[in-house]
């Protein structure tokens, strides 16, 4: 709880330090601030805190830009989701929510589930409609490049998003197999600047792993890969 406690205050103290009004010899100006929500898998739930302080401080949040679960949080914040509403989501899904098992040679489940689970969810279907502009960032898988999706239909590119590679099936979109977003962008902060942002908060969702023990079966090898992203 201490250490709970102590990044709440550091949340606070920057979103203040982050509404100051931009020095740049003009009439004073409200910067434009941006949030970048990394990749995290069930450590995602922490996006929901730091928004939470972020409305509580009164920070105007002009875009936020989303990789993996952080694409998953942001999608549904930036459609209209109350907190209230995302701390509700957060306590009943679970990962069969998102998932399908499937035996497949490019990977062990499919994100197809998702596409029911956002269409319900989320109040808008596209991101011209998203009260809060948003970026959505994904990998292409056979260049490696980043991707970051901002305009037309907010699903696909989510799901893309939180596509692991080896442990969902890629995601099709307009011809270009896309990957998980934490490949390319961990934290989404550059996108944001892209955007229009003129101060950026990077929200790290850093795992713990265990440096002693020996790999027991393939899930303790993609666990482990989730703490180390």
């Amino acid at each position: 709880m201490k250490s709970l406690g102590k990044v709440v205050r550091a949340v606070q103290a920057f979103g203040r330090e982050l509404s100051r009004p931009l020095n740049t010899g003009e009439p004073k100006r409200i910067p434009a601030i941006g949030v970048a929500l990394g990749g995290g898998f069930a450590r995602g739930i922490a996006h929901i805190g730091v928004l939470k302080v972020l409305e509580e401080e009164g920070v105007p949040i002009r875009v936020i830009a989303g990789t993996s679960v952080g694409s998953l949080i942001g999608a549904a914040y930036c459609s209209g989701l109350s907190i209230a509403e995302l701390e509700e989501v957060a306590h009943r899904v679970r990962y069969t929510t998102f998932a399908r098992w499937t035996l497949s040679r490019c990977g062990f489940a499919t994100t197809d589930r998702m596409i029911a689970f956002l269409t319900r969810t989320l109040k808008v279907r596209t991101f011209e409609e998203l009260r809060i502009p948003l970026g959505v960032t994904a990998t292409d898988f056979n260049t490696g490049e980043a991707a970051v999706f901002n305009t037309g239909s907010i699903i696909d590119p989510v799901r893309a998003s939180c596509a692991y590679p080896g442990m969902f099936l890629p995601v099709l979109i307009n011809g270009h197999w896309m990957v998980d977003g934490m490949l390319s962008h961990p934290v989404p902060s550059r996108p944001l600047r892209d955007m229009g942002a003129d101060r950026v908060l990077a929200v790290h969702l850093k795992g713990q792993w265990s440096k002693s023990t020996a790999p027991r079966h393939l899930f303790d090898v993609i666990g482990q890969s989730f703490a180390i992203a």
